[in-house]
C-alpha cells in the first residue's frame, strides 16, 4: 500500500471565475470530498481568512515561497474576502432627510 501525499505549500491558486488566491495552501477533507484550503495571511490593512476551492474548479496553481506569497499579498494580488462587506448598514435606521419649516401651513417638504 502506497503512502498518501499531501499538499502544503504557500501558492498562488488561480480558480474558474477568475479567482485568485494567495496563501498557505492545504488539502483538506470537507463534507467528506477532498478540498484545497487557502489561508491567505493578514498583510498591512488586508485581513487574514481562509478560502475553500474545490480540485474541480482548479484553474492553476503555482506554489512560491513565503516571501513572495505576502508581496503578492499586500499588492493586492488575492481577492478580498467576503466577510470584508458589512450588513451594518441594513440594521441600523434609515438617514431621514431634513425637513425645513418655512413658517407657513403647507406641506413641508424635505430638501
Amino acid at each position: 500500500m502506497s503512502k498518501k501525499e499531501t499538499f502544503e505549500s504557500w501558492a498562488i491558486v488561480e480558480a474558474m471565475g477568475h479567482q485568485r488566491h494567495v496563501g498557505f495552501v492545504t488539502e483538506t477533507t470537507l463534507a467528506g470530498a477532498a478540498i484545497l484550503r487557502v489561508d491567505v495571511p493578514e498583510v498591512g490593512e488586508r485581513q487574514n481568512h481562509t478560502v475553500y476551492v474545490s480540485p474541480q474548479a482548479l484553474f492553476r496553481l503555482r506554489p512560491v515561497d513565503e516571501e513572495t506569497a505576502l508581496l503578492l499579498v499586500g499588492q493586492g494580488e488575492s481577492m478580498q474576502p467576503l466577510t470584508s462587506w458589512s450588513a451594518r448598514h441594513l440594521l441600523e435606521p434609515p438617514r431621514t432627510a431634513e425637513v425645513i419649516d418655512d413658517g407657513d401651513d403647507d406641506d413641508d417638504r424635505p430638501f
